[in-house]
């Protein structure tokens, strides 16, 4: 694994998470907390421009501040990054858990992208970009979850009593001196966090159990270990090439290739029919530059077929806008 190259001060928070928007309208993406409405939220509204707005108070329910942005969106060595005009507003943190510490944010976001496909059901949300972004500096806030996106594409902790899918029994999980990379992380979706393989060697053949609460049309997966306080993490761990999908009721089995990308992407699994339990298995892997751990830093449900965003996309919207 990292084997800890940087002191727990420097932990990155995920800002937000859940990104929607397309080259030719403003989308919103920002955070849930426990209470409603979200403390702050984002809004692109063009090319270069996007606003932020949040609350004054923690219990003020109504966005009373609001502040535009220039931005430039680009591809860096492993993440897609939005970089500010200026720092976000330090005094945002204060509505999110009361604290007047001034936590600094930095005006530097990483994004790990998406884009749904048409997968032949006509869906109206084929061409739009989901994802999720981290700041790339701030400290830990515990009350921070993925946003909703709409048509109910991920439910995550604390969106909804019923989750479309558990992950348990797994063959191993990595511990390193008190911290263990358990297979809970695939549903917090916050920088530093993944489910790490434990086993000797690369991890071929390490496994968990997901349940769903209806069948499956896709598995949704960021690949490999994302930190952004350190990207180069996600090539120094090994990431998954090829997953196995065993179905414990049905007893179908599936292999699917995974991309190495961190950027956002399915796995098709509507063959597995009416199943509703299945052992996912790492069949392949990616090797790490530097570790022989394997790790999987997201899974979820998804109603969409969603294939990695690339800098082609990006040169596609911009034309697309001119």
């Amino acid at each position: 694994m990292k084997r800890r190259l940087f002191s727990i001060s420097i932990l990155m928070l995920l800002i937000n998470a859940s990104i929607l928007f397309s080259s030719n309208e403003g989308a919103l993406f920002g955070t849930f907390t426990s209470s409603f409405p979200y403390p702050y939220k984002f809004t692109i509204l063009n090319d270069n421009e996007m606003k932020l707005e949040w609350t004054s108070p923690p219990d003020d329910h109504r966005y009373d501040q609001s502040k535009i942005y220039n931005y430039t969106l680009s591809k860096g060595p492993v993440f897609f990054q939005f970089l500010l005009s200026e720092d976000i507003p330090t005094s945002l943190w204060e509505v999110i858990n009361g604290n007047p510490k001034p936590w600094n944010v930095g005006n530097v976001l990483l994004g790990l992208f998406g884009v749904v496909e048409d997968n032949g059901s006509g869906d109206e949300e084929v061409g739009k970009i989901m994802g999720v972004t981290y700041s790339t500096r701030s400290h830990t806030v515990s009350d921070i979850f993925t946003a909703d996106v709409p048509n109910d594409v991920f439910k995550m902790h604390g969106l909804s009593d019923t989750l479309p899918m558990s992950v348990t029994n797994p063959s191993s999980e990595l511990k390193e001196g008190e911290t263990t990379y358990e297979l809970r992380n695939l549903d917090l979706v916050r920088s530093d966090t993944a489910w790490v393989e434990g086993a000797d060697g690369n991890g071929i053949g390490e496994s968990f159990e997901a349940k769903f609460n209806k069948p499956p049309l896709y598995l949704a997966i960021i690949n490999g270990y994302i930190s952004a306080s350190n990207p180069s993490l996600y090539w120094k761990n090994g990431r998954i090439k090829t997953v196995r999908i065993e179905g414990l009721t049905t007893g179908l089995v599936l292999e699917r290739e995974v991309e190495d990308t961190p950027n956002l992407q399915t796995i098709d699994v509507r063959e597995l029919g009416d199943e509703t339990h299945a052992r996912i298995t790492i069949a392949d892997v990616y090797p790490g530059e530097l570790y022989s751990d394997t790790c999987l830093h997201f899974m979820s449900y998804s109603e969409y077929a969603i294939r990695p965003l690339s800098s082609s996309d990006l040169q596609m919207s911009s034309r697309a806008s001119n």
